[in-house]
């Protein structure tokens, strides 16, 4: 066992409003005078609810078109506000509101009709839902490299009527996986990931997602610490040497207590001393029966005192995955 071990454990919605309001003022068309008034887009009267958003779903532009009286109509484009459209003609007047990305990809669309006033500010809320369509979820996944011996990921879409789709997630590199879903249509979806090593699960992670129109939604996890399989060490025969580094800058050591539990087991059994002169241990039959093994560390000081239990499960084991010996008889 190389390494002192530790036991360690382990890892939306922007809301956007518009107010239309009526700023009073008059126009005469035809011989005829009609009183106007101004539209005013405001930041707190729209919104769009968003889940796990990224910079291709946020707002920041806002197209807006309307219709009013006497076949009136207008349309402009904003990226903040206050905003103003003057001189409008009292009456009804529809109004549609597209939010777009940077990109101009509209993620977002509402309509909204308003009753203009002469010399009066009429505020309106516009309620905004996802452009239909679809789009895809990129999806990334990292982990610290040797922790997994054979990794393999499992992504699942489910939405909100029970429905599944899954994408295909594949290694990249080490500690790294990725991949992108399939078109999948505009709204709102759980996706569960599930990390496996070797075919058996060692973490997962679930988030919910949005998926807009013409988009692609990035969706990152990241797998600090997982509950790792360990790697496991064969050895026959009758007995074996079970090594560890000594700790570093530890003038009081006298010794080392050696402790193993069975594999699955909980309680840590006492094993053998072993001096500071010589940190390893001779493990035969005479003090331990064949079988699956897991080991630990405690170093011993002068005084009485001791350091908590090093063990060959932890990440600073090599390998990273932590270990087990599978000890049998010899063939």
């Amino acid at each position: 066992m190389t390494g002192m071990i530790r036991l360690r454990g382990l890892h939306g919605a922007a809301v956007l409003a518009a107010a239309l309001a009526i700023l009073s003022g008059c126009s005469v068309d035809g011989g005829f005078q009609y009183a106007t008034g101004s539209l005013v887009l405001n930041d707190d009267s729209f919104s769009i609810a968003e889940i796990a958003p990224t910079a291709e779903m946020v707002p920041e532009i806002f197209a807006i078109i309307g219709s009013g009286p006497l076949g009136g109509s207008f349309s402009a484009e904003y990226s903040s506000f206050p905003a103003v459209v003057p001189d409008l003609t009292v009456g009804i007047w529809q109004i549609s509101l597209t939010a777009m990305n940077a990109s101009r990809v509209p993620v977002a669309r509402g309509e909204a009709s308003v009753y203009i006033l002469s010399n009066t500010i009429s505020p309106v809320s516009v309620v905004m839902t996802p452009i239909a369509g679809t789009g895809s979820v990129e999806i990334s996944v990292t982990w610290i490299d040797g922790h997994v011996l054979v990794p393999e990921i499992t992504a699942v879409f489910k939405d909100g009527s029970g429905g599944t789709v899954s994408a295909s997630v594949a290694a990249t590199g080490p500690g790294t996986a990725g991949g992108i879903s399939a078109p999948l249509q505009a709204g709102y979806y759980t996706l569960e990931i599930i990390l496996s090593d070797n075919g058996l699960p060692v973490m997962g992670a679930t988030e919910s997602v949005r998926v807009a129109a013409g988009v692609i939604t990035r969706a990152a996890f990241e797998f600090a610490e997982i509950n790792r399989q360990a790697t496991r060490y064969e050895i026959g025969g009758d007995s074996f040497t079970f090594e560890w580094d000594p700790p570093a800058d530890a003038p009081s050591l006298t010794g080392y207590n050696v402790y193993s539990r069975q594999r699955g087991s909980a309680s840590w059994v006492y094993l053998a001393q072993a001096g500071a002169a010589t940190p390893s241990i001779q493990v035969t039959t005479a003090i331990l029966a064949h079988g699956l093994y897991e080991f630990a560390v405690q170093s011993v000081y002068s005084g009485g005192g001791v350091s908590e239990l090093h063990t060959s499960l932890d990440t600073s084991a090599a390998p990273a995955t932590g270990w087990y010996v599978d000890w049998r008889a010899a063939p």
